[in-house]
C-alpha cells in the first residue's frame, strides 16, 4: 500500500514540475521596454555584431535592471523614434528633454543623465558665430534626419544656405571642400572621426545645450510609475558610486 501510495505522489510530482519550472521563470522575467536607439557615437552606436553598444547604452539598461526593467533595443532613425513615442509603438528612449515634436507626448525623468551640448564647427580663420542668430545667411551643413533637439526652430535659414550630409564623416569632407563655413554637429560624433582629416584645421564653438533624460511614451500606461522607477534607480546607483553622469 505504501508502495503505491509513493508512487502516486512521485507521478503527480512529475506532472507538476513543468508547471512549477514555468512559474518560476514567469516570475524571474522583468517586462521589457521596447525602447528607440539612434546612433550617436561613441556613446549610442552599432557595433560590428549589429547591437547596440557605447556608454549611454550601458548606462540605460544598468538603470532599467535596477528599476525592474529589461530593455528590448530598436534602431531607428530620429524622426521615426519621436513618431513611435506618440503612437506608444516605442514605450521608451534615452534621449533628449523637451524635444518640441514629443513634449506633450512623453513623461521626462528628472535624472540627467548627460548633457548634450550642439556645436557650430569650422575652421579656424573662420569666424566663430557669437550665438544661433549668427548663423543666419550663412552656409550651413547640417546631417541629414537631425532635429538639432528643436534649437533651429527660431532661426530664419534660407534653403539655399543649407547642405546635407549622411553622416558626421562626410560632413566634415563638405567642410574640407568648401560646401559651407559651418557644421552642425555634436562633440563627440566629431572628436570620432575628425582624426581622418588631419589638414583640416577644425575647432568647433558651443551654441546650444540640452539635458538628456530618460523619457518614456504617455501611451504606455504605466508610464508615470516607470519614469519614478527609473528616477529613483538612478539616483541608488550614482550615490553608491556604480554610475557617473555622461559627459
Amino acid at each position: 500500500m505504501n508502495r503505491l501510495v509513493l508512487a502516486c505522489l512521485v507521478v503527480v510530482l512529475a506532472a507538476m514540475a513543468p508547471t512549477l519550472t514555468f512559474s518560476a521563470e514567469r516570475a524571474d522575467q522583468k517586462p521589457v521596454l521596447r525602447t528607440g536607439f539612434v546612433d550617436f557615437p561613441p556613446f549610442k552606436y552599432v557595433d560590428k555584431e549589429g547591437n547596440a553598444s557605447g556608454p549611454w547604452i550601458d548606462m540605460t539598461e544598468a538603470v532599467a535592471d535596477e528599476a525592474g526593467y529589461k530593455v528590448e533595443w530598436v534602431h531607428l532613425p530620429i524622426a521615426r523614434v519621436y513618431l513611435y513615442l506618440r503612437t506608444g509603438k516605442l514605450d521608451f528612449w534615452p534621449g533628449v528633454a523637451n524635444i518640441p515634436q514629443i513634449r506633450d507626448s512623453v513623461y521626462e525623468s528628472a535624472a540627467t543623465p548627460m548633457r548634450v551640448v550642439l556645436y557650430a564647427f569650422h575652421q579656424k580663420h573662420v569666424e566663430a558665430p557669437e550665438a544661433l542668430a549668427s548663423l543666419e545667411g550663412k552656409p550651413l551643413i547640417m546631417i541629414n534626419g537631425y532635429s538639432y533637439l528643436g534649437a533651429l526652430r527660431e532661426l530664419s535659414l534660407n534653403d539655399s544656405d543649407l547642405s546635407y550630409a549622411p553622416g558626421h564623416e562626410s560632413a566634415l569632407r563638405m567642410l574640407e571642400l568648401g560646401r559651407g563655413q559651418y557644421v552642425l554637429d555634436y562633440d563627440e560624433p566629431v572628436q570620432a572621426v575628425k582624426h581622418q582629416f588631419p589638414g583640416l584645421e577644425l575647432t568647433g564653438t558651443p551654441i546650444f545645450e540640452a539635458r538628456g533624460a530618460f523619457i518614456v511614451s504617455r501611451a504606455n500606461p504605466d508610464a508615470e510609475v516607470i519614469v519614478r522607477q527609473f528616477d529613483d534607480a538612478y539616483k541608488r546607483l550614482t550615490e553608491s558610486g556604480q554610475l557617473q553622469a555622461l559627459q
